[in-house]
């Protein structure tokens, strides 16, 4: 149950549909699942890894929620999307690397909880499998903060892409964002398989 929890967190997480200029996806929703999913993995499993991510979810949550008030009030302008002034810029920084750091955090101890169980029952299959999809993961992400900077700091009017460029960029990143998500969700039905084959 946890393991399925946690792959409808990271569907929220990973994508962002908007319509209208409203994301359907929002990130908060995937914490909450991510919470649930943790919830449950640290009851049934006892690792205290899992309490840690458990833990960090709930001040996603919150951090989240404050994001997306941010990114839909016109009384504070959207400070997270529009930024000019420095202090602006500032205040962005520091959000989204809170938010980001306290995610790969929750990735990190996810990843390393299920290492941690793969040792207890002696699979080492699934040891490989976690480190490898989580060093995946932690440059996934690493990255993915980069354009972020970029925009930030330079501005989209300095950031010249080429009319062939653009759309190509755009290809790449998509098809590793998915490559990525594949080889997650994959990993995270073989832990679950694997851990609660007994459930099965």
């Amino acid at each position: 149950m946890g393991f399925n929890q946690l792959i409808i967190g990271f569907i929220f997480i990973f994508f962002n549909i908007n319509l209208i200029n409203v994301n359907v996806l929002p990130d908060f929703i995937g914490y909450i699942f991510f919470y649930l999913g943790a919830t449950s993995l640290a009851n049934s499993l006892s690792s205290e890894y899992f309490t840690f991510v458990k833990n960090s979810s709930r001040l996603l949550i919150i951090l989240s929620i404050i994001e997306s008030f941010i990114d839909y009030s016109s009384i504070l302008n959207n400070v997270l999307n529009d930024v000019q002034a420095l202090h602006e810029k500032i205040f962005a920084l520091i959000f989204t690397l809170t938010i980001t750091t306290l995610y790969l955090f929750c990735v990190y101890y996810l990843f390393k909880g299920i290492e941690h169980e793969a040792i207890k029952i002696e699979d080492t299959t699934l040891q490989i499998k976690s480190k490898k999809t989580l060093k995946l993961m932690m440059f996934y992400n690493v990255i993915g903060i980069i354009p972020f900077l970029g925009i930030l700091f330079y501005g989209n009017s300095e950031i010249n892409i080429s009319f062939a460029a653009g759309p190509l960029f755009f290809i790449v990143f998509l098809i590793g964002m998915f490559y990525v998500f594949v080889k997650l969700i994959r990993f995270l039905k073989y832990a679950n398989l694997v851990l609660y084959k007994d459930n099965q």
